[in-house]
């Protein structure tokens, strides 16, 4: 019996310690922890453009000529899917000659 009582004891102090301990360390804890904050980057605000005239120099955009010789060395390849916009074939098609 007298096993019994140190044993009710023992648990007793261990839950009061453990509850000691909680109440105490996670105030302790939060306290001494740094909570880190998202990093905001400010940049400026865009700039207007310089002018509204295109420039003189000629674009790169691609000729129809060019995109006629792809077809013209493809087409033995991938056959009339080339000429249909929504086929892979046609997509490279049209993105070699624009390279």
């Amino acid at each position: 019996e007298e096993r019994r009582v140190y044993t009710k004891y023992f648990i007793g102090v261990s839950a009061c310690l453990v509850f000691l301990i909680v109440v105490i360390g996670v105030p302790v804890t939060l306290k001494l922890t740094h909570v880190i904050s998202p990093t905001v980057v400010l940049t400026d605000a865009p700039t207007i453009s310089p002018t509204c005239m295109p420039s003189e120099a000629p674009s790169s955009a691609p000729t129809t000529d060019h995109f006629t010789q792809v077809v013209e060395k493809l087409l033995p390849l991938s056959g009339e899917v080339l000429f249909d916009p929504r086929t892979p074939q046609h997509k490279a098609a049209r993105w070699i000659s624009d390279v």
